[in-house]
Formats: C-alpha cells, structure tokens, sequence
C-alpha cells in the first residue's frame, strides 16, 4: 500500500525542504486541497466531520493547488502529486484543463487529478457559480476536460456549458490523460465515481464504511461494462484516526492508497510491514528554520503524540499580526484532550 501525505503552504524554502524530505523518506505522493476563501459565519455542512466544521481554521493560510504543485513539481524528481480535492464546479473547465495539462507536463506525467463537488455554499456565491446542480455542472466539465486534453480540435455542447471547435496545447504527458479521481462518500460521489472516474477519493471512512461504499462503487462500474483494471482508491485521513495496524484492513477492503496529514504519516511509515526511516523528528526539522521556532514546535509535536494516539492535524500554516508565519493551533480535532 503506497502512503501520500498532504503538502500544505507556506514560505518557499519551508516547502522545499519539506517535500523533498518527504519524497526522500519514501512518501508516495504529495497532495494539496483546495479553498478559495473561508467565512467567520457559514453553515456548518462539512461532511466528513460530526460537528459539521472542517479541522482548521478560518483563517488558515491555504494556497492554491495547481501553484503549489507546480512548485513541488520542480523541487521533486518521482513523487506523485495529486488534488485533493479539486472544486472543479467553481472552476472555468478550459482553464483548468490548460492549468493541469501544465502541470502534468512540467512534473513529466505525474498529476493526479482529485475533483469534487464541493459543500461550502458561501464559497460559491463568493465566486459567482450557483451552488445548486454543481454534480451536473461538474460531469460536464469532466467531459469537456477529457476533450481538450485528448482531441487535436475540441468542441462541446451541454446545459452549462458551449465550448465551440477550438486547439488547445500542450496536451499532458500521461496518456489518454492525468487520471480522474472522484473525491466524496456520497451516493451521488460513488456514482460518479463508477462510471466517470478513473479512482476514488474517499474521505474519513472505517474500513467498514469503505467496504460498503467500495462494493457498490464496483457493483455499479461492472455493470456498466467497465473495468476495474488501473482503477486506483485513496483514502484521505483529513481529521480522522488512523493507525499502522490499519493498512491491512484498508488494503482487503480495496483501498490502494493512504493519505495522511504530516503528524500522522510518520506512524504508519513506522508500521512493522514498512521498512522506512522515521520521519516526523526529519520534517519537523525543516518544518521552521529560525532554531527558537524548531524547539516550540518540537514541544508542540511531543505533547500531541504523548496526550494521545489520534491527533490528526496538518499543521497548516497560519499569519500572525507580525507577519510571522506560525502553525495554526486553534482548532484541532482528536482524541486528546
């Protein structure tokens, strides 16, 4: 089973050390996520955690995908990196099939392409795209991505969107094109996942919950006369506990793929099945240069895994008043108290 680890911003030689640190220590993939903008007061509909509010905080410091892997691209030689996930319904389609053609082509072929629908309402208003119908407006631009970067003249006609016969070039390096995965637990999510995917992204799930999901994904890709082969599941770990004497289980279940956020990714390196150094004490390392910031936060990383086995946070970054970057504590979720 390959391990990724969420990539998160920051100041550019803080991300340096820390992809190239992750790719050394044997990280599979690398994979940045995807918020425009965030609100003091919005309606709490996030769906992978109970209280309705995802694990950091409204200020948190989030760049914008494709930039930051395309940055990553050029600092890594063979680590995957994927979106997790993409809001590709808010997104101009010819756009981003420009700026992931890109990014494929410069990381020679590695972008993994994660795309959902997206759950924040106000973020859509904030871009001027209806929230309502994002699942059919976001199988249209499936469509319309998987034109561009295929065919020598693109054209499509849908319900929301016309894109008359035009080139568009490059066309990305992974052929017929950077695999598509479909992020989400929904009903809607698994199907489409199962008919217009080339993976799955699920999010927070036991491996009860994926062995469910994972059944009726496959029961409806095999009854629309489409193969399982190449088809690739990933299972993103946001703020839900995950140990090494998990992977087993995920992997009979049908997951290929873990991703974890940095505190946790060193325990499953460290499972007995894995031959890999330890990580955390390297990417903290490099986590901040200035030495007083290494030891507060070798204080902070001791006290979540002393206090307890479930600290799942991705240490996002956050900006101070002073204009100092600082990791974003204000919000955690886990077993510890």
């Amino acid at each position: 089973m390959d391990i990724g680890l969420i990539a998160t911003g920051g100041p550019p030689e803080i991300v340096e050390r820390y992809v190239q640190t992750a790719e050394a220590v044997g990280f599979a993939s690398l994979w940045a996520s995807e918020h425009v903008v965030f609100f003091e007061d919005y309606e709490p509909t996030y769906p992978y955690s109970d209280g309705g509010r995802p694990p950091m905080a409204t200020d948190t410091a989030m760049v914008e995908p494709l930039n930051l892997l395309s940055f990553i691209a050029a600092k890594t030689r063979h680590v995957r990196l994927g979106t997790g996930v993409f809001l590709l319904p808010q997104r101009n389609p010819v756009y981003t099939a420009k700026e992931t053609s890109t990014v494929d082509l410069l990381s020679g072929g590695r972008l993994d392409f994660g795309i959902g629908v997206g759950w924040l309402r106000e973020e859509f208003e904030a871009v001027n795209v209806p929230f309502e119908e994002r699942g059919a407006r976001c199988d249209e631009y499936i469509e319309i991505l998987k034109r561009l970067w295929t065919q020598d003249v693109a054209e499509y006609s849908g319900r929301f969107y016309q894109l008359a016969p035009c080139i568009q070039q490059p066309h990305p390096v992974q052929k017929p094109h950077p695999p598509i995965l479909i992020g989400g637990t929904s009903a809607p999510a698994i199907r489409r996942a199962a008919l217009r995917g080339d993976g799955w992204v699920a999010i927070n799930l036991s491996p009860e919950e994926t062995a469910e999901k994972f059944a009726s994904l496959k029961a409806q890709r095999l009854a629309a006369g489409l193969s399982m082969d190449g088809f690739r599941s990933t299972l993103m770990a946001v703020n839900f506990p995950i140990e090494p004497k998990d992977l087993g289980r995920y992997r009979d279940v049908g997951i290929d793929q873990i991703v974890l956020p940095p505190m946790k990714g060193d325990r499953v390196l460290r499972s007995p099945d894995r031959d890999k150094l330890p990580a955390i004490l390297v990417l903290l390392t490099y986590w901040y240069l200035p030495a007083v910031r290494k030891a507060s936060l070798y204080r902070l990383s001791a006290r979540f895994l002393s206090q307890g086995e479930h600290w799942s946070s991705p240490l996002l970054f956050s900006r101070e008043p002073d204009g100092h970057w600082f990791t974003s504590t204000r919000r955690h979720v886990g077993s510890a108290k």
